[in-house]
């Protein structure tokens, strides 16, 4: 088969540049699962793909919430269960009928062919019991009623003797029926709350326990049990047997969280599950080749109007898409709301299929954050129908490799089997009961609709680049739109671009805007179809002006003089600011000052690449003085298109100059001197005025003469005692308000 391969190339810009070439980057199944999805299925290889056909069979009309138990009949029509409800259908012919109405407060959750042509259906209720709908029959009849008490029946499993066992619940009973349902038996009572799923092999009973995680093996001759495995999930919803080897597929279904909204849900990286550069090591049976050699020689012609050979694409530069999953997880196959609740704590690592050996020997062969509702087999393929996000796997036995094969829109698959016909047939709840059936062949067509991107400001959108395959007999095609409201689904958005095929570095018309989206359209001829596993966009942002927040002038940091006491500012003034740059370009800063409101601004500093700068006020006058910070991204972007942006700090007074004391005079009389002098400062207000008489320990405060410390200029007077036949040594110590300090002294000769 020969094939077009689409190549992803990275176009690298200089880091220098402001308006660099940004990307958008979807490459991995998380990111593409933050998209909307139809006919296109998200591989755990990080792969978009057509999804396997799916054929209805039945539509919701509202009545039921969930299907949660499907069963063939010899004639080849379909009997299904519904909770929620307490309804059975028959479907046959595509047309759907009501066969039974248990009640609202009902549910059915268990069907089981019974041989002959006659199905036993579980019926969930106050009290539950087990109907009966014989072949050619129209209405089913009660084989059963449970003891008072027994509320949930969530499984049948009727053994080759046509015994009948009934996993129960909430008293965790298994209980055994005669065929004719006149005889009935507790074969053994658990210690768990519910008994979820049976299965039989030869004379040994499976059994999948719930809130525990136990998968027991009872004796149906001695109801001896034993514990085979103690999963680590909290309930054990599925078991199947494979009668040829024996072993014991089970599936696991304790809640999950469904995913939420987050920016930091990364598209970026090699795809999950293997390595950059590897073949897939498991492709469905259906599934398209991925590599030249499969293909054959995965040209077409010359380049460079052909695709390029496939390539990795770089990391460097690309921003993460965010996946944006909406869908929650339901109740699962759960009987109605009346009925309580078995569920406990979340699974934080998802949900697992194990491989039970006849040696006891368990392996984990699938695990992925999905809740698993049923198992199904067709040869070496195991299929497990999951929620929240209403997917359907495909695992293949042998390689224990595994895929999505299919989505359906209602948020689960709670029920999946296949049938005499060899169709695989499944059964959806979470809101919606909806009947399928798996084609063997691919969707003819599905979308990719990426979820909305933010470009953060008005952008141009360039080349859209697409690797993966295209195989021949098929199309792949891109559209595009743009916005500048993130709500994709108002009216004001533009018009998709028309569909382009998708190449090596494709060019589509998007308008200048600051949000986006990408549409993929795949069309396939049922057996191959296009793969996409990573896409990249290009985009450049205006160049848009820095802003600057905030300047912060620190206050000058105040030293002690130990002897002395006096006070000295730090000279060092620390200027900080902040910054919002929305292009990330690196940015210089200048910062200046002055000293009159209409002087010239003197630069102090220029081609800072911090925001932070000690200044040095020894260089500059003392005064009142405005500082200012400017932000360029000159160096960043082409000459022509910088931009630059400043902010001014409140005004910061420099004084580095002590006060001076001066106009000193002493006055002697009556045994006691007065002392009047002035202090004053030249660059703001004295703050405190002290003396000490004849040593430097013990201060004492003056007020000054008018009792205000208000101004640069102030008087003051000192009053002192004087013994007779002394001399006195006044020392002073005056401080201004920014901490500058003068000391003088004064000798008084006292008079005999």
């Amino acid at each position: 088969m020969h094939k077009r391969t689409l190549l992803a190339a990275l176009v690298i810009a200089s880091p220098a540049m402001a308006t660099k070439t940004q990307f958008f980057k979807h490459a991995d199944r998380a990111a593409f699962e933050s998209g909307k999805l139809e006919n296109i299925v998200a591989t755990n290889f990080g792969e978009l793909r057509l999804s396997r056909a799916l054929e209805p069979l039945m539509k919701d009309d509202g009545k039921y919430a969930s299907i949660d138990a499907m069963a063939d009949l010899a004639d080849g029509s379909l009997l299904i269960g519904t909770t929620a409800s307490g309804k059975l259908l028959h479907l046959v012919d595509g047309k759907t009928n009501e066969l039974a109405d248990f009640g609202e407060a009902a549910g059915i959750a268990a069907i089981a062919p019974n041989g002959g042509g006659d199905a036993l259906i579980g019926v969930s209720g106050e009290c539950a019991e087990v109907q009966i709908l014989r072949k050619g029959a129209i209405k089913p009849e009660r084989l059963a009623q449970l003891p008072e008490g027994v509320q949930y029946i969530w499984s049948i499993a009727v053994a080759a003797d046509g015994k009948i066992y009934l996993g129960t619940g909430p008293g965790g009973q298994l209980f055994l029926l005669s065929a004719d349902g006149k005889e009935q038996s507790v074969v053994y009572d658990s210690e768990e709350d519910n008994l979820r799923a049976l299965a039989i092999l030869n004379d040994t009973l499976f059994v999948g326990t719930d809130p525990h995680g136990l998968i027991l093996k009872v004796d149906r001759t001695t109801g001896k049990a034993f514990v085979i495995y103690d999963a680590p999930e909290t309930e054990v919803s599925s078991l199947l047997v494979d009668s040829r080897g024996g072993q014991i597929y089970a599936a696991t279904s304790q809640l999950v969280e469904a995913a939420e909204e987050t920016e930091s849900a990364s598209a970026s990286g090699s795809p999950a599950g293997r390595e950059e550069g590897d073949d897939m090591p498991f492709k469905p049976a259906d599934a398209p080749a991925t590599s030249p050699d499969e293909a054959g020689d995965g040209t077409l012609g010359a380049e460079p109007k052909l695709p390029a050979p496939l390539q990795d694409v770089a990391d460097e530069g690309a921003t993460t898409m965010p996946a944006n999953p909406s869908t929650t997880p339901g109740a699962g196959p759960k009987p109605p709301t009346e009925f309580e609740e078995t569920a406990g704590e979340t699974a934080s690592d998802g949900n697992a299929v194990y491989r039970i050996e006849p040696q006891g020997f368990v392996s984990e062969v699938f695990r992925d954050s999905v809740m698993i509702f049923g198992l199904a087999r067709q040869e070496d393929q195991l299929y497990i129908a999951t929620g929240p996000s209403g997917a359907v796997y495909q695992l293949d036995l042998t390689t224990e490799e595994h895929a999505v094969l299919a989505k359906v829109r209602p948020p689960q698959v709670t029920s999946i089997f296949s049938d005499a016909d060899g169709r695989l047939l499944v059964g959806t709840g979470g809101g919606s009961a909806e009947a399928f059936s798996l084609s063997g062949k691919l969707a003819a067509s599905g979308t990719f609709v990426s979820p909305v991107l933010d470009a953060s400001h008005a952008s141009r959108f360039g080349k859209l680049q697409v690797r993966g395959a295209v195989p021949k007999g098929a199309t792949l095609f891109v559209s595009t739109r743009g916005s500048n409201v993130d709500d994709e689904d108002l009216s004001l958005w533009s018009d998709w671009s028309a569909p382009v095929p998708a190449a090596r570095f494709t060019d589509v018309p998007t308008p200048t805007a600051r949000y986006a989206q990408y549409k993929l359209t795949f069309n396939g001829d049922g057996a191959t179809g296009p793969t996409v596993d990573a896409v990249e966009w290009a985009y450049v942002q205006p160049n848009v002006a820095p802003r600057i927040d905030s300047i912060t002038v620190a206050a000058a940091e105040i030293a002690i003089d130990e002897k002395t006491g006096g006070t000295t500012p730090d000279a060092q003034r620390t200027i900080e600011w902040s910054t919002s740059e929305p292009n990330e370009d690196d940015l210089r800063y200048t910062v200046s000052v002055r000293r009159d409101a209409r002087g010239l601004w003197t630069p102090i500093a220029k081609d800072l690449t911090e925001s932070t700068f000690e200044w040095d006020t020894r260089r500059v006058s003392d005064g009142r003085y405005a500082v200012k910070v400017e932000a360029s991204d000159a160096l960043a972007n082409a000459a022509g298109t910088a931009r630059t942006a400043s902010r001014v700090a409140e005004a910061v007074v420099v004084d580095n100059t002590p006060p001076v004391i001066g106009d000193v005079k002493v006055e002697q009389s009556r045994g006691q001197a007065t002392i009047t002098l002035r202090a004053a400062d030249k660059g703001g207000l004295i703050a405190n005025l002290e003396y000490a008489v004849d040593d430097a320990e013990h201060w004492q405060t003056v007020q000054p003469s008018d009792m205000l410390n208000d101004s640069p200029d102030e008087q003051y007077t000192i009053v002192l005692p004087l013994p007779g036949g002394s001399t006195r040594v006044v020392s002073l110590r005056c401080s201004d308000e920014s901490g500058n300090t003068a000391h003088e002294s004064v000798t008084v000769a006292i008079e005999k």
